[in-house]
């Protein structure tokens, strides 16, 4: 009697251990899921029109060209500015960061040191690290390390409630030489809440 006794507090012990783990694990699950859905909820993204910009038999401009561009040029050879607002639909205030996607076609690629982009808000007020003469291009931001084929446009953040539009601008450097043969460059803009 002893030792069955003993064998069924062992099996109790063990099934209760495993109960534990069980509910731990879901815990984690559960709660760390549910931060990163709220989180992704708390922010509202509306795009003027698709959220990817392809750069697809565009003739070069220079930069004054490509930052006074008010999108309404009505020509096919000029990309239009993509306009977005970002809300912040959280409670308290909320870190966010406009993140580019390369996509990746078959066709041959421009080269990303030709692809000029211009940040403002929506009165055309340039933004952080577009300021001055120097325009950057796709190359010269960085790649996220948890996104490889992302890049880090741009960091800022919302107060409760409050929102912002921005205007990205793209357009090929005009050092670019046009190619016979086809080319495009190709991205997608996403805001992720930190």
């Amino acid at each position: 009697m002893n030792k069955t006794f003993f064998k069924q507090v062992k099996i109790a012990a063990f099934i209760v251990c495993i109960f534990f783990v069980v509910a731990i694990v879901y815990f984690l699950f559960f709660y760390s899921n549910k931060d990163i859905e709220d989180k992704q909820k708390s922010l509202s993204v509306r795009f003027n029109s698709s959220d990817i910009i392809l750069l697809k038999n565009t003739l070069p401009i220079s930069d004054q060209l490509g930052k006074d561009n008010d999108g309404n040029t009505g020509e096919e050879s000029v990309q239009p500015y993509l306009e977005f607002s970002v809300k912040n639909l959280n409670n308290k205030s909320m870190n966010y960061d406009i993140i580019l996607t390369q996509q990746f076609t078959e066709k041959n690629q421009i080269k990303d040191n030709y692809v000029k982009l211009y940040l403002t808000d929506d009165k055309d007020t340039s933004m952080d690290g577009f300021q001055g003469n120097f325009v950057p291009t796709f190359y010269d931001f960085y790649y996220l390390t948890d996104k490889p084929s992302s890049k880090l446009l741009f960091s800022d953040s919302l107060e409760k409630g409050e929102s912002k539009t921005y205007r990205l601008r793209v357009w090929l450097s005009d050092r670019y030489s046009i190619s016979f043969e086809p080319e495009e460059f190709s991205f997608d803009v996403d805001v992720l809440a930190k």
